[in-house]
């Protein structure tokens, strides 16, 4: 029998709803990342190169990519809150291992690649979660977007902090960080309790449409995703952190500030992205992400004053706040196993190009050419990302006997469906 409580409204309902605020709590605390923004900073404070310490960070994305291949098998496997729970505690170890530099070098790369570990086992489970726990799939995009813009909040809260707290004990936003970690480890025991292992994902088509068509539009979504993602997170924790702290010699609670607008611009982006996505739609949104991050690396190039990057920094916030929800709303009307194997994929494939990006970073800093690291990967962006927009742009209809279809009409199938 369902039981009513004094507002009127089902309790069971009330039941349904605990799973989506537990995951909401987890998801937000998990990127308590105290240490991220100092982490260049820390490294160059030990007389690191700058060729050894983007190879460092890079690890980060090899590490992504490697586990990649083995998230699948894990998540038929493990329980949704088995896989994050150990993955927490991983990027707890990695993260002591880097703050406390044990073992020296040998001690910062297994403590990259345990971080990089640990968060491509969560985030193989993250989203499809939600697709699971939520009972309106229509509130599913809503949900992500305020939960993304919440994360961005909490990252730009605990870097500020950790900046300032790092002025006076370097040691202690690593340890904020693993507490961290530790704490949603435990919030991640009590994750999607009536949640096994997830089904294979189908293979030879997605959904009832040709395997080709999907192929080309998951292709273009995955290509656009990985592009943006890698060159904006490649430039907030290995480019940017170089032009204020090393290059222009902000002091550290500024600097912490400065890159706080990086994570404004995301959370405001994120807080309207339905609406934006309503009046644009998903492929003037994606280009307009591309323009973003193209027009902060050459607005740092042509200057690292303060205003001028701080600008800089808040549109990169914009562009990069935007392409999870624009991506996610791409792909909402795959099926939930297939959505899940098509993120991991992309994670790995944003993994491998940001430590393409800050390798290639690290030789041209070193040899103090950061103008036209800027220059070159501001181009390199705009090209394919808009190459691979347009690529996953719908092919126009082809109309029938009689009046062709209204404009706003002529959709590709799968979208039409997913919006109806």
């Amino acid at each position: 029998m369902t039981v009513l409580t004094r507002g009127g409204r089902a309790e069971p309902a009330r039941r349904r709803a605990e799973p989506l605020q537990v995951l909401f709590a987890y998801r937000v605390l998990s990127r308590a990342y105290f240490h991220l923004p100092v982490l260049l900073v820390f490294l160059d404070l030990r007389q690191y190169s700058f060729e050894a310490i983007e190879s460092i960070l890079a690890l980060y994305g090899v590490a992504v990519l490697a586990a990649g291949f083995v998230t699948g098998r894990v998540r038929r496997t493990a329980s949704p809150r088995w896989i994050l729970t150990v993955g927490e505690i991983l990027k707890a170890i990695g993260i002591v291992l880097v703050g406390y530099t044990a073992g020296g070098l040998l001690g910062l790369v297994v403590g990259q690649v345990l971080n990089g570990a640990g968060y491509a086992l969560t985030s193989s489970v993250e989203t499809g979660l939600v697709s699971q726990l939520a009972e309106d799939p229509s509130a599913v995009g809503k949900i992500q977007s305020n939960t993304q813009a919440w994360i961005f909040a909490m990252v730009m809260a605990s870097g500020i902090l950790g900046a300032i707290i790092f002025q006076h004990q370097q040691h202690l936003v690593f340890v904020l960080s693993v507490v961290a970690c530790l704490l949603s480890a435990v919030i991640a025991t009590r994750v999607a309790t009536g949640i096994g292992p997830a089904a294979a994902a189908p293979t030879g088509s997605f959904g009832d449409a040709p395997t080709t068509v999907w192929n080309r539009k998951i292709m273009s979504w995955v290509g656009y995703y990985a592009a943006i993602r890698s060159v904006s997170l490649a430039g907030f924790v290995g480019i940017i952190p170089y032009l204020l702290f090393v290059k222009v010699h902000v002091s550290l609670p500024f600097f912490g500030a400065m890159l706080a607008l990086f994570n404004i611009g995301a959370f405001v982006v994120n807080k309207a992205a339905s609406a934006v996505l309503a009046a644009l739609g998903d492929q003037a949104l994606a280009a307009a992400t591309v323009v973003a991050v193209t027009a902060c690396m050459l607005l740092l190039a042509v200057s690292q004053a303060f205003a001028v990057a701080g600008l800089a920094i808040f549109v990169l916030g914009l562009g990069a706040g935007a392409a999870r929800p624009v991506t996610q709303r791409g792909l909402s009307d795959l099926a939930a196993p297939v959505r899940s194997a098509v993120t991991g994929r992309m994670e790995q494939l944003t993994g491998l190009t940001n430590a393409a990006i800050l390798v290639g970073a690290g030789a041209l800093l070193q040899a103090g050419e950061a103008t036209s690291l800027l220059v070159g990967l501001g181009l390199a962006l705009l090209v394919v990302g808009l190459i691979v927009v347009a690529l996953g742009r719908p092919p126009a209809a082809s109309p029938a006997d009689g009046d062709p279809a209204p404009a706003h009409t002529q959709r590709a199938p799968e979208r039409a469906r997913s919006e109806s």
